[in-house]
């Protein structure tokens, strides 16, 4: 027995000896924090880093400028474009700086900021390690009376970090910082300095505060930008990005929004879907309270003429925490003028299906005259066949999902057709969604490789060629099937996730629906149906052919 224990006994202290040896530094592994949209108005991230780049972007783009564009071209040109590179875009108000040859390269520094007295600024970090090691980098900062410092590990290549500057009085001065950059970690951790420095100043004006108290008629989406040209939200409103601009946003209903900005001059934009003329107004904003009154007035009337607006494809709660309620929804519509919201009981890489408590058979009792919220089905495969969006569901088609493996359902059986022609068998629609990922005239290409089976089967009726894809793609894809003299009506549907920070816009994408008579969700479904629809995804533009 003692024999038995002796190399266990040995291993241990072996164990021991290693285990207080002292060893290099980890390097921190990026975590989420700006994912989910939010309802906490808009502030800084406290915490310094290292940042995904998802959320790096939603930092920056937080700040106004024309480089919106370029940093959210890979999303509006969804799988088509590749991912923007952060070092070479022009974002103002960042600090970059190069690790090569063991020398430390300032490459650009912020030539002028503003800050807001007593809360903390995110001073946007891109550290480009082109070592083959990972390096320390430390930065001290003073102004004032004001001290900072933090220090990063930046792994070979980019890096993102926010260092945060929290000024306690008001007034100009220049920001004095000295960046420290150890070009090799020693394997007992990291040193305090190195000798690999260098010093930069710039200047930064700290102003107080103020408050806008904002009322604006009919409901809207709203944008604010500070006098610091940081995007502000009021406490409690649901805030999220345009997917195809990066500007923060949230949706004003009635009653009026109370909003701490900066001093000095903020800008306000109010929207309200395609047939509104958009506003937009300069306010100063002082010491006290400032008030804002905002009257949209519409362009056009097309549900006047009968033709009654919708968007097939949208998620309250998907991929994460279900926090979104049907109030949230419906906020949404009126801020948006959307009439019909077709929502999605879904799962999303696995067997968990989001939203089934709000699935009820008919619209949801919080609907509207105008604003109607019904929540239906995507039935999901793991990309074998398409996705397809079931409207007027009087129960749920099961299986809600094929495909997925370690699920209950992870064979790719049965295949669209039979849960299309449930649908319709119930007095429901069936459309494919989101048809155009990657359009080339190889047909594989094409996520929705079922639908012309269907449209032959009569069991789904239409297509969004206006989507979260290539509508270039969705469109070709339309015309080759009326082509082949088959019936496909219009449709249009987001894929908006509205539980998500950085999403497509629910009723960005819209289609129209002439309706009969009275509108309501049955005889809108009939028009949709029938195919008397247009679909669009901008202002409405009138024109006639041959008279």
């Amino acid at each position: 027995m003692r024999t038995a224990l002796v190399p266990l006994f040995l291993g241990l202290c072996g164990f021991a000896a290693w285990w207080q040896q002292p060893r290099p530094a980890t390097e921190s592994a990026p975590v989420e924090y700006t994912f989910e949209a939010s309802r906490r108005g808009l502030g800084a991230i406290e915490a310094p880093g290292p940042f995904t780049q998802g959320d790096f972007l939603r930092l920056i783009l937080r700040r106004s400028g024309t480089f919106h564009l370029d940093v959210t071209r890979e999303y509006r040109l969804r799988r088509l474009a590749d991912p923007v590179d952060l070092w070479e875009t022009d974002v103002p108000g960042t600090l970059r700086v190069e690790v090569a040859d063991d020398r430390l390269h300032v490459v650009r520094v912020p030539e002028r900021l503003r800050l807001a007295v007593g809360v903390s600024y995110n001073l946007p970090v891109i550290p480009r390690n082109r070592e083959n090691h990972a390096v320390d980098v430390k930065l001290i900062g003073h102004w004032k009376e004001d001290r900072a410092a933090d220090r990063f590990t930046a792994p070979p290549g980019l890096s993102f970090f926010s260092f945060n500057l929290r000024p306690r009085t008001t007034g100009s001065a220049s920001v004095e910082l000295r960046l420290y950059a150890g070009t090799r970690m020693p394997e007992g951790g990291t040193p305090p300095e190195s000798t690999v420095t260098q010093d930069l100043s710039f200047p930064a004006d700290v102003v107080g505060w103020g408050t806008l108290r904002l009322r604006a008629s009919p409901p809207a989406r709203v944008y604010i930008v500070g006098s610091d040209d940081l995007a502000y939200a009021p406490e409690g409103k649901l805030v999220r990005i345009a997917w195809s601009s990066g500007d923060y946003f949230y949706h004003h209903g009635s009653g009026e929004d109370v909003i701490r900005l900066p001093e000095g001059a903020a800008s306000v934009e109010a929207i309200r879907g395609f047939e509104f003329t958009p506003i937009h107004r300069k306010v100063q904003i002082g010491p006290g309270e400032t008030s804002l009154s905002l009257d949209l007035e519409r362009q056009t009337d097309l549900a006047g003429e009968g033709w009654y607006s919708g968007d097939v494809h949208v998620h309250g709660n998907y991929t994460n925490h279900e926090f979104i309620t049907p109030e949230d929804i419906r906020d949404q519509l009126e801020a948006e003028d959307l009439n019909v919201a077709n929502l999605m009981v879904a799962n999303s890489e696995g067997p968990h299906v989001h939203d089934e408590q709000y699935f009820e058979g008919r619209p949801h009792r919080l609907s509207t005259p105008k604003h109607i919220l019904y929540w239906g089905e995507e039935m999901r495969n793991a990309g074998l066949y398409g996705h397809l969006c079931l409207s007027g569901l009087k129960s749920l088609v099961k299986p809600l999902y094929t495909g997925f493996a370690n699920s209950p359902w992870q064979h790719d059986y049965p295949p669209n057709h039979a849960q299309g022609a449930a649908a319709i068998g119930q007095g429901g629609a069936a459309s494919y969604a989101h048809p155009g990922y990657r359009f080339t005239d190889d047909p594989q290409t094409m996520s929705a490789r079922e639908l012309p089976v269907d449209l032959a089967l009569g069991s789904v009726g239409a297509m969004d060629v206006l989507s979260n894809s290539d509508e270039t793609a969705a469109t070709g894809l339309w015309y080759r099937l009326l082509n082949t003299g088959l019936r496909c009506a219009i449709s249009a549907g987001t894929d908006s996730m509205t539980n998500q920070r950085h999403a497509w816009l629910v009723g960005g994408q819209r289609v129209f629906v002439q309706v009969d008579g009275r509108f309501d969700f049955e005889a809108w479904l009939k028009g949709y149906k029938a195919g008397r629809s247009f679909a669009t995804n901008a202002q409405i533009v009138r024109f006639s052919v041959a008279g």
